[in-house]
């Protein structure tokens, strides 16, 4: 054999069970080949190496199986230009075995699918209420635009009202068995149909604002081990997104305003001085409250952790806490309107004070957030890396929360099939899924569920079927729909 074909006699062949190789491990395997390649072959294996470092640079599990996805669609790329050039000839061995060690690990199968189609369902209820005055936000030289003021409603404790919570949901989810059952248990596809099961924003906030961020793990776990059992097999659910806040306390200079124990020269156990300023400058303060909106998400029938992630909202929407208004806003905005009890808020961004646990302090977002406050290297630059795209079952979702999705977070061309919106106050604004992906939103302010297929020109809305559910809430069940593999 002479030619490019010839080049890789010398490479070792990996077994088809093997892991995805490290990237430096990878390249020696790779060593050799390409020679006389057309640009279409070399650049596609290009795309393909990068795939393998970023694998290799992944910590997480779920960016490591997001990963993984990319391997075997960059791989498909290869196969298109290889066949072109060679027509019938095998392909690489690296290659093959590239592949066959990223479909185990992406849960994708060679010969077909899990599932074919995909039913979801929404639970439809109000989480996000507002009171009765409505508060000023902002000027605009002829009106002002209103938004209301944010209500927290729970029982006392934050472990009182996280059980009663996990009560109600279970119910739902119970009811959501029972009414799909009814309506599509006995289709000729449903051993090949995934449910998803959707709650909407904030269905676990309390009636402070946030929960502390360690009551999360205690939700997952009372919610996953009632989904754990063998009826839910076919099903994955997102739980809705709990609000936790962790107070950030931090040393600053009350001179130079320099901030943070780097910044500052130990004087003792627990005192600092700060170069240049007077003594007695440093001293410790509240910067704020960092926000954690997570959602949950656990494929039913399982206890373990193989398929539980979580997804952290990047953006804090100035709709999402109780702001704070002063007296003397109040009392400003009462001169200015008229109205009694109206305040003239800042605007958002100026002015980010919300009521929480008992205080007044700042929303700040996840550190690496591309929102205000989150610092200057965000961790979402690749989404596959920071956390909105998980794989299950060989499916790619895409799971964006409220203001995220408004603010497109999943660009368009990350490849997900299927395109999650739990909210409360955004709607399906634009699907980045692939051609005939779903969309699907469950809105917490509204109570409503949409369902929505990514087909060319205007996106087809569908209709649910609704049954009752806990709490004045609704059961919104979607006939199944095909899943688009690419």
């Amino acid at each position: 054999m002479s030619g490019p074909l010839s080049t890789l006699k010398p490479v070792s062949r990996t077994p088809a069970n093997a892991e995805i190789p490290r990237y430096g491990v990878w390249l020696e395997q790779i060593r050799g080949i390409g020679k006389g390649w057309s640009s279409a072959l070399t650049g596609a294996l290009l795309k393909i190496n990068e795939e393998v470092k970023l694998h290799d640079q992944a910590f997480l599990p779920m960016a490591k199986r997001n990963v993984a996805m990319s391997i075997v669609e960059r791989i498909k790329d290869f196969q298109a230009a290889w066949k072109r050039a060679y027509a019938s000839a095998p392909l690489p061995r690296p290659l093959a075995d590239l592949e066959a060690a990223a479909r185990t690990q992406a849960e994708m199968t060679v010969s077909g699918h899990k599932y074919d189609y995909v039913s979801c369902i929404g639970y439809g209820v109000t989480t996000g209420k507002f009171d009765a005055h409505r508060f000023k936000a902002t000027w605009t030289g002829a009106k002002y635009e209103y938004n209301g003021l944010v209500e927290y409603a729970g029982a006392s404790t934050d472990a009182a009202d996280s059980l009663a919570r996990c009560a109600a949901l279970r119910q739902a989810i119970d009811d959501a068995h029972t009414q799909y059952q009814a309506a599509h248990g006995a289709d000729k596809n449903d051993a090949k149909t995934l449910k998803i099961f959707m709650a909407p924003e904030f269905f676990f906030r309390g009636l402070n604002g946030a929960y502390d961020i360690s009551r999360v793990s205690d939700i997952f776990t009372n919610l996953r081990t009632h989904t754990s059992d063998a009826r839910f097999k076919d099903w994955l659910f997102v739980f809705g997104t709990v609000i936790g806040a962790s107070f950030d306390d931090r040393l600053f200079c009350k001179s130079c305003g320099k901030m943070g124990a780097k910044s500052f020269v130990r004087t003792g156990p627990k005192t600092f001085e700060c170069t240049g300023c007077p003594p007695g400058s440093v001293a410790e303060g509240r910067l704020g409250a960092r926000i954690d909106n997570v959602a949950l998400i656990q494929k039913g029938g399982e206890s373990d952790f193989k398929n539980s992630y979580v997804i952290e909202k990047e953006y804090v929407s100035h709709i999402d806490f109780r702001r704070h208004a002063s007296p003397q806003m109040l009392k400003e905005g009462k001169k200015k309107t008229g109205y009694d009890g109206v305040a003239i808020l800042k605007d958002w961004d100026d002015d980010r004070r919300i009521e929480l646990k008992g205080g007044v302090v700042k929303a700040l977002p996840v550190p690496g957030s591309r929102d205000v406050g989150g610092g200057t290297s965000s961790k979402f630059n690749d989404e596959r890396m920071g956390g909105s795209i998980f794989t299950i079952d060989g499916i790619k979702f895409g799971l964006e929360i409220c203001l995220d999705h408004l603010n497109a977070k999943i660009p368009a061309g990350t490849g997900i099939q299927i395109q999650l919106v739990p909210s409360a106050g955004a709607y399906l604004n634009k699907l980045t899924c692939i051609t005939n992906g779903i969309g699907f939103n469950v809105d917490g302010l509204s109570a409503k569920c949409d369902l929505q297929v990514n087909s060319s020109g205007t996106p087809t809305k569908l209709t649910a079927t609704s049954g009752a559910g806990p709490g004045g809430g609704t059961i919104e069940i979607f006939a199944p729909q095909a899943i688009p593999y690419s």
